[in-house]
């Protein structure tokens, strides 16, 4: 028998759970050579497995640069394929694909009738919405094979304002977010991007125009549907899982691919419109009392807030090296917009 450790990639369950997975030598697949042995494993085991509306792109299709394609190249890895999921069956299957072959033994434990495509082989997936991720460590991809798994099919936003909840699949952004709320004349807590995946900033921190209305988007998490590393469907919430639940609101990213949230909706404020001004100060107390003294005498009503950041004044090339840092960034802006 070979002993697999369940690692901290399957936890999706409350520790108390946790046990070791065992699965015979002979129910192990043999690791993939090559690229194009990959790329033949998607397609002929894969694909197969995934909704209609899904789909594979291979670095030879058309689709695949435009679905590789990130807010920024800063931390870009080239894929070896990207998945188009188009339901919460299709993530299950990239991380968990029924075998071809019979397996020797079908009743030592539930994973012993299935093999795992992307963690068997050893091949890492990276899933994304708004492909705005800025992080050193998807470096680590670099010249490695990984799989993208696309949500953006999944971007499906539903508003019950009666019952004061909106479910949000795992692709959606954030204006289809906020143009389901407007319609269904609510308001939903989101960030600031239009573009930038909703789910992944709620589950963050979610710091966006309305929270000076109703406090951080974290907070406005109901419940969750997580797919885990071992490809399997589990709920969060504070009735299900509780553990869970509290380890998702702030570390969300590192338990599992969200497919689902519910959150909160409230009636809408002002017709929907409301602003959000952000003010830089030099951090002395003298400033500090003067800015909220001021703060306070103005008539800021329901649907305004203000973003006040405080900082010590960087030295003489600090502060040339903020200017030209923020130079760079503005360019890069336009170049992108041209």
């Amino acid at each position: 028998m070979a002993t697999l450790n369940t690692t901290t990639n399957d936890i999706a369950v409350p520790t108390a759970k946790l046990q070791d997975v065992h699965i015979s030598e002979s129910e192990l697949p043999l690791s993939l050579s090559s690229t194009e042995d990959i790329h033949t494993k998607l397609t002929t085991l894969l694909l197969p497995q995934l909704s209609e509306k899904a789909s594979i792109n291979l670095p030879s299709d058309d689709e695949f640069k435009q679905n590789t394609a990130r807010w920024s190249d800063t931390t870009f890895t080239s894929p070896t394929a990207v998945v188009n999921a188009a339901s919460e069956s299709d993530i299950c299957a990239v991380v968990r694909v029924p075998s071809p072959r019979p397996m020797q033994s079908q009743t030592n434990h539930p994973l012993s009738s299935q093999v795992k495509f992307a963690t068997s082989h050893s091949i890492p997936f990276l899933a994304q919405s708004g492909c705005h991720g800025l992080s050193s460590s998807l470096q680590k991809l670099s010249g490695k094979s990984h799989i993208i798994i696309n949500l953006r099919l999944m971007n499906e936003v539903k508003v019950d304002l009666p019952s004061g909840t909106a479910n949000i699949s795992a692709g959606a952004i954030t204006k289809e977010a906020l143009d389901a709320a407007h319609a269904a004349s609510a308001h939903i807590v989101t960030g600031v991007c239009n573009t930038v995946g909703i789910i992944p900033a709620l589950l963050g921190g979610g710091m966006g125009n309305q929270i000076s209305l109703y406090g951080l988007g974290v907070d406005q998490i109901l419940s969750a549907r997580l797919v885990t590393a071992k490809g399997e469907v589990v709920v969060a919430s504070d009735k299900e899982n509780q553990d869970l639940f509290w380890g998702i609101r702030g570390a969300g990213h590192n338990f599992g691919i969200v497919s689902e949230l519910k959150v909160k909706a409230y009636e809408q404020e002002n017709g929907g419109v409301h602003w959000t001004g952000t003010l830089g100060f030099p951090g002395s107390k003298e400033m500090l009392t003067r800015v909220t003294s001021t703060i306070k005498e103005m008539r800021i009503g329901k649907g305004m807030g203000v973003f006040m950041i405080w900082a010590r004044p960087p030295p003489a090339f600090g502060v040339r090296a903020f200017f030209l840092s923020l130079f760079i960034f503005l360019f890069s802006i336009y170049r992108e917009t041209k």
